[in-house]
């Protein structure tokens, strides 16, 4: 007979108990380690949209910083161009640098008038 004594018996009892108990730690550590993939898998989802919204930002703040410098070159022409025109209407509209002709020719153009 397989059991012959009680001791028989608790040791039937505890090899089915420690197969359960070892069961039980194998599929507890195979969701553990599930567990622990999909975290990865979700700071990875995480980092690549980070880097997309990081890179987006960069090419809004590159274009901000390069429109910038338009802005302050036009500036500076604006200015000049300002600066010209109010020389020249302070002085009459008479520019010393200008060749005789054109000179010749705007003073007809006056008189036609």
């Amino acid at each position: 007979m397989l059991i012959a004594t009680s001791q028989d018996l608790f040791y039937l009892v505890a090899a089915i108990s420690l197969l359960w108990v070892t069961f039980f730690l194998c599929w507890a550590l195979y969701e553990v380690a599930r567990l622990f993939r999909r975290g990865n898998a979700l700071v990875d989802d995480a980092e690549e949209k980070i880097q997309i919204v990081e890179d987006a930002v960069t090419g809004v703040v590159e274009k901000v910083t390069n429109a910038s410098n338009y802005f302050s070159i036009l500036g500076e022409v604006a200015k000049s161009g300002i600066a010209m025109i109010q020389s020249k209407l302070q002085d009459g509209g008479e520019d010393e640098d200008e060749l005789p002709e054109m000179k010749e020719e705007k003073s007809s153009k006056r008189k036609k008038k």
